[in-house]
């Protein structure tokens, strides 16, 4: 497979045209916008696709943000990592409409849901989504941590018969290593091999 994700923080309006488009340079000014509306144009209508799969980010700042975002694209695949206040200041009704506006992300996604039910507005609006959803649950505890050769500490743990590694020893990064196994399996990514040794930079 052909995975696709923009080196930067394209998570705009823009952004996520940008990386739709792979455009990974981008100097603001009325000739540049042009040359990329021209480029864009010419690639949506004559190129054919360059990727299997694009991983995109949606942010969002204001209300009506995700709205605008969802006309450029919807979803097959849908991660909630979880729903920080940071990003609610913007928002007239502050905590509660902010979460209201990323999941409208959820609820256009075509296929799968993949949402950590860590906050109270996914608790209580769980019932909506489809039965193509999973949990990913930070409260999971069943890790253990054991030391290599070079006293460096790493988490093991056992996934469908596989023995996993990686250098990351908080417990919210197994359960994101985990959920990124489960979406490896669900897009037919197989893990073949007993072993595998995860070393993040």
């Amino acid at each position: 497979l052909d995975i696709y994700t923009s080196p930067q923080n394209y998570n705009s309006e823009l952004g996520l045209v940008f990386s739709v488009f792979q455009i990974e340079e981008y100097h603001p000014s009325i000739k540049n916008l042009c040359k990329l509306s021209l480029k864009i144009c010419l690639q949506a209508f004559f190129e054919k696709k360059n990727t299997d799969i694009l991983l995109a980010e949606y942010g969002i700042d204001s209300p009506y943000d995700m709205e605008k975002l969802l006309r450029v694209a919807c979803p097959d695949i849908c991660i909630l990592t979880k729903l920080d206040a940071v990003h609610s200041a913007n928002f007239p009704w502050w905590l509660r409409e902010y979460w209201a506006e990323k999941w409208k992300l959820l609820l256009a996604t075509q296929g799968k849901v993949y949402v950590n039910l860590q906050d109270e507005y996914s608790v209580e609006h769980y019932y909506l989504l489809t039965d193509y959803t999973e949990i990913a649950d930070e409260t999971e505890k069943n890790f253990d941590l054991q030391y290599d050769e070079t006293d460096i500490v790493k988490m093991k743990f056992h996934y469908h018969g596989k023995n996993i590694f990686l250098n990351l020893v908080w417990e919210d990064n197994l359960v994101y290593v985990k959920l990124g196994l489960d979406i490896a399996s669900d897009i037919w990514i197989e893990l073949s091999e007993e072993k595998y040794d995860f070393h993040f930079t």
